[in-house]
């Protein structure tokens, strides 16, 4: 819905439009599991695009590097086929 008018007290020969509402930002949310239950997300107030998935990434890998050294012998990435993976 974009028509945000409503109802409200006026003086006459003024309109009664209400200017429209501001919108949230949208949230992103990306997120990662693997076998074990351990979860990585992120959180962020911006539109999915390949920028976002590549710090997501980015980030996913600077924190496998520190906890586990040998996850590239592991761990197999899936992604859902989205046009920005």
């Amino acid at each position: 819905m974009s028509d945000f008018r409503r109802c409200k007290w006026k003086a006459p020969g003024t309109t009664n439009s209400v200017a429209k509402l501001a919108i949230a930002p949208r949230i992103t949310m990306i997120l990662g599991i693997d076998n074990f239950g351990n979860i990585y997300y992120s959180l962020a107030q911006a539109n999915s695009n390949s920028s976002m998935m590549e710090i997501y990434f980015r980030e996913l890998v600077v924190i496998l590097d520190r906890d586990k050294p040998s996850w590239r012998n592991s761990y197999v990435i899936l992604l859902d086929g989205a046009s920005y993976h």
